[in-house]
């Protein structure tokens, strides 16, 4: 007779022997029962049978098989998907069929004119035995990420031997996206319907023609100091300058405030190096107390090197210099100074730090310090003015002395703060 848990067995969720054991556990259940009925007791009424509890015993068994075999199943249900990313063992008759097809290959293929038949014997057993290791690892595939490409192989192959069900999804996609056709871009499909009806020109022409058809619903009214280009059909193409106009004289003022620009640029980074080099140069060619508050006398002697230091700090506050350095940063603000690689926020450090030198309180190695970060900071400028600015723009604007080194007054070699050795090194005049 049919069991109603006979679909469980045959799906592997129960084991045959289940509903027996249940059963048993339900007659021990049973008997229990039956023996409490047989004690000796104080009542004449013995207690009454509740097969319920009988019935119950053995249903919770069964569902506690069930639910152990339903995670038996599961984790033999993973080992199987597993198994299907692991290598497989070579496979070498069907390696030998593929070594002797590239043998087959080889052979049949075209030969050298002074080749004989020997030769080809020759070249045709190379390439078959260097095709056999290939064709034997080829055959440890497994079939299941032998469509894949052969980069993916080991990646899909290693998360399917933790999480196959991902390793699946990861291979269907990669599949789906090699074989699905991608879609042509809108332009594509409307310059291949023009050619099927008559259109002529290349796919170039067309892109051309299609913004140039468009043109006067981009442009609208045309501006002031601008006219309109159009082909020798009458279509407009693009708008251009008028020569003269006031568009062009626009373009022309900004283009020689942007040369101003760069000229002040190099002109206050070659002269806060300067300073900032015979600053660290007097530190270095002194054992005399130069800053901080036992400096304080000896500063008011300008002939001494705390008093050339104070006379160096003085020039990098002037008005001069940090004036133009706050233009620089107001102009940093809407992105028109270019100054260097540092941004608004850095050019108020640096603004700061050129305001808070002060030789008479700081110490001595704190001084160097501030002095090398200003340094530093105005080497930047430097360096991307080199990097962006072409070298025929450079010479014609005469920037390669401030870009460069210069000489002292008395022609000798001087020295200059390295910000890479973190000392003060010679430079060539």
């Amino acid at each position: 007779m049919a069991s109603m848990y006979d679909d469980f067995i045959n799906a592997g969720l129960l084991s045959p022997n289940a509903e027996r054991e249940a059963a048993l556990m339900g007659l021990f259940a049973l008997g229990n029962q039956i023996g409490n009925r047989s004690a000796p007791r104080l009542s004449p009424t013995p207690p009454p049978m509740d097969l319920n509890a009988v019935m119950n015993v053995y249903q919770n068994q069964m569902n506690s098989a069930l639910r152990r075999g339903a995670m038996r199943k599961q984790m033999q249900d993973q080992e199987k998907l597993r198994q299907l990313f692991r290598p497989t063992p070579i496979n070498e008759p069907a390696a030998q069929a593929i070594a002797d097809a590239r043998f087959n290959q080889v052979q049949s293929g075209p030969m050298d004119i002074d080749e004989m038949d020997m030769d080809i014997d020759a070249r045709a057993s190379a390439a078959r035995a260097a095709a056999l290791p290939v064709a034997r690892q080829m055959t440890t595939t497994p079939p299941i990420l032998r469509g894949l490409p052969a980069g993916m192989r080991d990646v899909v192959g290693a998360i399917g031997a933790v999480d196959p069900k991902s390793a699946m999804s990861m291979a269907g996609d990669v599949l789906s996206k090699m074989y699905t056709p991608g879609k042509k871009p809108s332009m594509v499909q409307e310059y291949e319907y023009a050619r099927a009806n008559g259109y002529g020109g290349t796919f170039e022409d067309y892109v051309q023609f299609k913004g140039s058809s468009a043109a006067p619903k981009t442009y609208g009214t045309i501006p002031p100091g601008y006219r309109m280009v159009r082909d020798a059909q009458g279509r407009p193409m693009r708008l251009e300058v008028i020569p003269g106009g006031p568009a062009a004289a626009a373009e022309e003022a900004a283009r020689r405030a942007a040369t101003t620009g760069l000229v002040t640029q190099a002109q206050t980074a070659r002269f806060v190096l300067d300073t900032a080099d015979q600053i660290l140069n007097i530190f270095e060619g002194t054992d005399m107390p130069v800053t901080g508050l036992v400096s304080v006398p000896l500063g008011a002697f300008p002939s001494l090197p705390a008093g050339r230091i104070r006379t160096l700090v003085a020039q990098l506050k002037s008005p001069i210099a940090l004036g133009a350095l706050k233009r620089l940063k107001d102009s940093s603000a809407t992105g028109a100074s270019g100054f260097g690689a540092l941004n608004t926020a850095e050019l108020e450090l640096l603004i700061s730090d050129m305001g808070n030198l002060d030789p008479n309180t700081t110490a001595p190695d704190i001084f160097q310090a501030n002095v090398r970060r200003i340094r530093s900071r105005y080497q930047r400028v430097i360096d991307d003015i080199k990097k962006e600015v072409s070298p025929e723009q450079i010479r014609k604007l005469n920037l390669g002395p401030l870009l460069g080194t210069t000489a002292t007054s008395s022609g000798k070699k001087r020295k200059r703060w390295n910000n890479t050795t973190q000392q003060l090194e010679e430079v060539d005049n």
